[in-house]
């Protein structure tokens, strides 16, 4: 499948169709199929909704795809978010999820990766500490 451009979910209107990346399809009956994508569908709602107090940009996906609407990689957010202060450049890696100081002429790092935590881990971590 070509990534640059997705193809839109829609119903096929040629009977020309391929299946070879979903080839166990051709085997349901009509009814298995009809469980399996509404099945399909109710879980692309559930991961929108999970997604959308953490991520806006892959709700807003899901949303197209289920609407038929087509989308590209640079609707999907950055791995790297960046931030500056007075002497520093913090560079958060979203898939490592962690925080990197760097120098703001050489933009290189300063320290160690600082993992990154939510306000659950914190506080976790800060009754192991007073414990």
């Amino acid at each position: 499948m070509n990534t640059k451009i997705p193809i839109p979910l829609n119903i096929p209107k040629d009977e020309k169709v391929q299946f070879n990346e979903v080839s166990f399809v051709e085997k349901m009956t009509d009814y298995q199929l009809k469980v399996f994508i509404k099945r399909l569908w109710n879980l692309l709602s559930t991961m929108a909704n999970v997604f959308e107090g953490r991520r806006k940009d892959v709700p807003d996906i899901i949303d197209r795809i289920r609407s038929g609407i087509s989308w590209t990689e640079k609707d999907v957010q950055d791995r790297f978010q960046y931030g500056v202060n007075e002497r520093f450049i913090i560079q958060y890696d979203t898939l490592k999820r962690q925080f990197v100081l760097l120098d703001d002429e050489k933009f290189e790092p300063v320290t160690a990766p600082i993992k990154a935590m939510s306000i659950p881990e914190i506080k976790k971590l800060s009754k192991r500490k007073k414990g």
